[in-house]
């Protein structure tokens, strides 16, 4: 089995997530501020993800607080947000939601998260990038990016 991880910051998924929600038109040319070869790097790992069958995205929130998204390609997601206070399911364009352990609500006006392109959002010409510490994750060395 090959395994990758790569942790990236919420302000990265976030804009990731805003540029496939739109269309995914073809990205005006990017001007990209820190560190150039985190971002190809970045970009790599993101584009990537659509091949594999299912994957698993962290995010830290700040303050100690995560967001965990589970894919499996092509139309299925669980999201669990600050240790399962918050969780989310969506099996194709059906979604459930609970709070900290209460009953599953159907929801109708939360966005769907969209998997990861690699490409910042719609109409962006401007990125930052920069390497973070490398993290332990699973017992795997983990390259870091913000």
């Amino acid at each position: 089995m090959h395994r990758a991880s790569v942790v990236v910051s919420v302000f990265m998924w976030v804009a990731t997530v805003g540029w496939a929600a739109r269309g995914g038109a073809a990205p005006a040319p990017l001007a990209v501020r820190g560190d150039a070869q985190a971002w190809q790097e970045i970009h790599q790992a993101m584009a990537r993800l659509a091949s594999l069958r299912s994957y698993r995205v962290r995010s830290e929130l700040g303050q100690g607080q995560t967001m965990v998204m589970e894919f499996v390609n092509p139309d299925r997601m669980r999201m669990v947000m600050a240790g399962g206070e918050m969780e989310i399911v969506q099996v194709g364009e059906q979604q459930r939601f609970r709070m900290a352990g209460g009953p599953w609500q159907c929801i109708a006006t939360v966005p769907t998260p969209e998997m990861p392109t690699g490409q910042p959002a719609e109409g962006e010409t401007e990125v930052t990038a920069e390497r973070g510490p490398d993290a332990q994750v699973g017992g795997e060395r983990t390259r870091t990016y913000r």
